[in-house]
């Protein structure tokens, strides 16, 4: 065949005689003869595949859209007689260049069943190609593994009747079941273009990822998927039909679930060594392909394409609510999953056998049972023995087990289309399509176009706007049936609130734990169904249920989430973030709104039980704008964390929540600084940009903007007289080592000391400034002024006062000045000291002018005493000290004839009172007023 003239009858021959045989033998045929036949001494069949080569290279370098079909039928010509040639070089042409798919895939429209067959061939031997890498660098997979994958999903949904899938499937299934994940992008691309559905991170906008919450014609007709593809929506519709028909009827689905599901939970610890210093990001990239496979896997399974053939889509029946079929089948193995086709379904193992025996983590065997339950949502024991099984305890969290446990069923048995109507979406998606129908009615008789053409047109048009209507109706239908299911829940556990803020902040805990986390970072509309989980909670008005608690634990929990979450999962992280903040904006924004929906909720209310304990909407500003403090610390922390993935994840939540944080121009300025630094940072530049951009176009909200200046400058006010009260406390505290007592061994000393001195002050407030007696000439005892100290023992001279050059007291025996006092104690002091003063003078008439010049004014007390010079004892001095230039006929003070000497004298200390400094003195002792001498600090 290959050295004869290209003859398709021959063609059609040959494989009537192989087609019997498995894809197996045929393949080794191929394999065989493209091995050993172009190999000399064949030099004939050499010249045969130069030829060949030489004239597809030809073609596939003129090929183009328009001209698709007359080079087709030249293509189609050389494959008649060498076909392993052609397609190995068309294979080739598609794994280089990415824009030339689509053209390729057309110009083998012509060839004959055993030229799909080859290519089928040739598709495998490039993909189990060990020689090539399949990784441009760490966390970017080979351009020709994507290409390829592109190719081989177009390939299957242009010509699924034609060609084989049976032996793609099977390759992918050997390979995940050896846990190599590289593969992992062919089986993604495969269902994209096979199916239309798409991973929401990347193609899919916000306003449409709604609409997925909604049936399946309004996600296909209008929910973005299969926007990239250009092609027919029936088309796909059957090739839907034809891959999940090979899954099911194969045998392949339940395993490659299986599959997935493990090697999600097991692949960080078999992939990248610990020395290998990209095994975090390879990880997480690999973290990231097993997640949106086994996601993409599972919504294709349990979606009926809305374009599949009618007779298909009627034969089909959900095995979960079928229960007369297959009794004896065994108990462990009753879980079907997705439709049926005849009698060929997919069934699994029991919740609690996945999760026990095959090590599959909760969330995920509940992603793959949650569509096969009779009733949702399952949350009674005896419904939760029945169909899930034991699943596990909640006993290490200390909290109450059956409202944990009734939440925790509640949350993972629900599904965002049983919370979640999207009304909007419903709405405007139907007047338009009866707008299309109403041009479409009016174009009838338009010149250039057949009548035929339009009303085929309209028709499709009318069917999708039936189907649509059909499934808004069955939406509304089965959310009626939800909420009032939800009802009873909400009647059987209204008992009382859990206790004590301490409960509530560890329940949510709890919750956040086990249901919301391991949920949100599972897809993008599961972390759309967290977001609405807690406003159904709102709505349901649970009296265990205190949100603003719940507002603080997520605020304070999720950006944390950001340093072990990966890139996918933290746009699914922000995008429930967003949910949480503009709920919270929508009741700041609106006091009518907040006292409709929040006022007399038991959720917003300091007890429960009492309804007068309501928080008013000022409390709401305030906790608003502490809520946005947080954040903003929060992401300013992950910013200048000194991980790569955690700054990178901190951005991509920033550009997720762009639409409602930051709300305060303040913190807008404060994140666009931060995040200037990072340009600088290798891998972060562009979404630095991208981020900054978005904040820059942020518009501000001058009512917020107004408030939050108000509560600064209240704050500001605040930390001002806070300061002011601090540096008096300090002032009035004595200065302690903050050393421990092992480094510092004198600190016990020091402590001693002071508090000794403390209870010296304490026991001397009736007379804050001790006097030490002195004897006057008649042999009576009078008190020395406190301003004054007593003479050395031993040569008679005053005590030199303490200056910035002269001896400093003990810093091991610190003082309590007379400040230390409290002012009430200091006016008390004051007085009494008045008081002993007026007796004195009437007790002892000849010390009055002795007294008078010495005395203190009473107003000055506190000052005074603030300068007096102190000894190392703690005693005040009992004289004053002359000092230089004074006037020589100034009196000097009396002498006492008793003082009490220090103890201990260090050497400085023994010089200045050897030779101490002189005082200049403005009283004397000749019985008139003078003066109170001046002290020099």
């Amino acid at each position: 065949m290959a050295l004869m003239a290209p003859n398709p009858s021959f063609c059609y021959e040959f494989w009537d005689a192989i087609k019997s045989l498995s894809y197996e033998q045929r393949f080794r045929i191929y394999g065989t003869f493209q091995a050993e036949g172009y190999e000399p001494p064949n030099y004939r069949l050499l010249l045969a595949r130069i030829q060949v080569q030489r004239e597809t290279s030809n073609i596939c370098r003129r090929i183009a859209k328009e001209a698709t079909k007359s080079y087709g039928r030249g293509f189609a010509k050389i494959a008649h007689c060498n076909p392993l040639v052609g397609f190995e070089k068309i294979v080739e042409q598609a794994m280089a260049y990415d824009n030339v798919i689509a053209c390729l895939v057309d110009l083998v429209r012509y060839v004959t069943p055993l030229g799909m067959d080859i290519l089928v061939y040739q598709l495998l031997v490039e993909v189990c190609q060990e020689n090539k890498s399949r990784m441009s660098d760490a966390t970017t997979y080979a351009g020709w593994l994507q290409h390829l994958g592109t190719f081989a999903g177009t390939f299957y949904r242009k010509y699924h009747s034609l060609a084989d899938l049976q032996p793609l499937l099977h390759y992918l299934l050997h390979k995940i079941r050896s846990s190599e994940t590289s593969d992992l992008v062919i089986v993604q691309e495969l269902l994209r273009n096979m199916t239309g559905f798409e991973t929401m991170e990347t193609n899919i906008n916000d306003s449409q990822l709604l609409l997925h919450a909604g049936g399946p014609s309004l996600r296909f007709t209008f929910g973005g998927y299969a926007q990239t593809l250009n092609t027919n929506v029936r088309m796909l519709g059957k090739a839907s039909k034809r891959l999940r028909d090979k899954l099911v009827a194969g045998g392949m689905a339940a395993p490659i679930l299986l599959l997935l599901a493990q090697l999600r939970a097991t692949h960080q610890f078999e992939h990248a060594p610990d020395d290998d210093e990209n095994k975090m990001q390879k990880v997480s990239e690999v973290q990231d392909q097993v997640t949106n496979t086994l996601s993409l896997m599972v919504q294709f399974l349990t979606t009926v394409h809305p374009k599949e053939p009618k007779e298909a889509k009627d034969s089909r029946d959900t095995s979960a609510r079928d229960k007369d079929r297959d009794k004896d089948r065994d108990s462990d193995m009753e879980n079907p999953v997705g439709p049926e086709s005849g009698d060929d379904r997919i069934v699994l193992p029991k919740m609690h056998t996945m999760i026990q025996d095959f090590n599959i983590e909760p969330e995920v065997a509940f992603a793959l049972t949650r569509h096969t339950l009779k009733e949702r949502p399952v949350w009674k024991e005896e419904e939760v023995r029945e169909t899930l099984g034991d699943i596990g305890k909640f006993d290490e969290y200390g909290l109450d087990q059956v409202l944990l446990m009734r939440v925790y069923y509640l949350f993972w048995t629900l599904d965002l289309y049983d919370i979640y109507v999207p009304t909007e979406g419903y709405t405007e998606t139907i007047d338009k399509l009866k707008k299309d129908i109403a041009d479409q009615e009016d174009k009838k008789n338009t010149a250039g176009r057949k009548d035929k053409d339009k009303d085929k047109e309209t028709a499709v048009l009318k069917e999708d706007l039936a189907s649509i209507e059909t499934e808004y109706r069955d939406q509304l239908a089965n959310n009626k049936t939800i909420l009032a299911r939800l009802q009873e829940f909400r009647d059987a556990n209204s008992e009382g609130p859990l206790g004590g803020r301490h409960n509530y902040e560890k329940f949510f805990w709890v919750l956040l734990q086990v249901c919301i986390l391991p949920r949100c970072t599972m897809s993008m509309l599961d972390a759309i169904y967290c977001g609405e989980f807690i406003k159904m909670l709102h709505k349901l008005q649970l009296p265990t249920v205190n949100l603003l608690v719940l507002f603080h634990q997520i605020t304070t929990f999720a950006p944390r989430w950001l340093a072990f979450t990966t890139e996918c999962e933290a746009q699914r992280v922000g995008r429930f973030l967003a949910i949480i903040i503009e709920m919270l904006l929508r009741w700041r924004m609106s006091q009518n709104l907040y006292e409709k929906e929040c006022l007399n909720h038991p959720g917003f209310r300091d007890n429960p039980k009492i309804k007068s304990s309501s928080i008013p909407f000022a409390t709401l500003k305030t906790v608003h704008q502490r809520l946005h403090e947080k954040l903003t610390r929060s992401f300013i922390r992950c910013l200048g964390s000194s991980e790569l993935f955690e700054r990178r994840n901190c951005l991509l939540v920033l550009g997720r929540i762009k639409d409602v944080y930051p709300q305060l121009t303040r913190h807008c300025k404060v994140l666009v600084e931060k995040i200037e630094s990072l340009k600088s940072q290798p891998g972060l530049k562009s979404l630095a940009d991208s981020c900054i951009t978005l904040l820059s176009q942020r518009k501000s909200n001058a009512e917020l903007d107004k408030e939050d200046d108000s509560i600064q400058q209240a704050q500001q006010a605040g930390q001002s007289s806070d300061k002011k009260e601090r540096r008096d406390d300090k002032d009035k505290r004595t200065v302690v080592s903050r050393t421990s007592p092992a480094a510092d061994p004198k600190r016990k000393e020091r402590e001693s000391d002071l508090s000794s001195s403390a209870k010296k002050a304490k026991d001397g407030a009736a007379s804050p400034i001790p006097k030490p007696k002195v004897d006057d000439p008649k042999g009576k005892s009078s008190s020395a002024p406190a301003a004054l100290k007593p003479k050395d023992e031993k040569k008679g001279v005053p005590s030199a006062p303490s200056t910035a050059g002269g001896s400093k007291p003990n810093a091991s025996k610190p003082l309590l000045p007379m400040k230390d006092l409290k002012e009430e104690d200091k006016k008390v002091a004051v007085k009494k000291e008045d008081a002993k003063d007026k007796e004195e003078h009437r007790t002892s008439p000849r010390d009055a002018g002795e007294k008078a010049a010495v005395k203190k004014p009473p107003s000055s007390s506190t000052s005074s005493a603030a300068s007096v010079p102190k000894k190392e004892d703690g005693k005040p001095s009992a004289a004053p000290v002359k000092r230089e230039g004074d006037s020589k006929s100034a009196p000097a003070p009396p002498k006492a004839t008793t003082s009490v000497a220090p103890k201990k004298e260090d050497t400085r200390m023994e010089k200045d009172a050897k030779d101490p400094p002189k005082r200049k003195a403005d009283g004397g002792s000749d019985g008139k007023d003078h003066k109170r001498p001046k002290t020099e600090t």
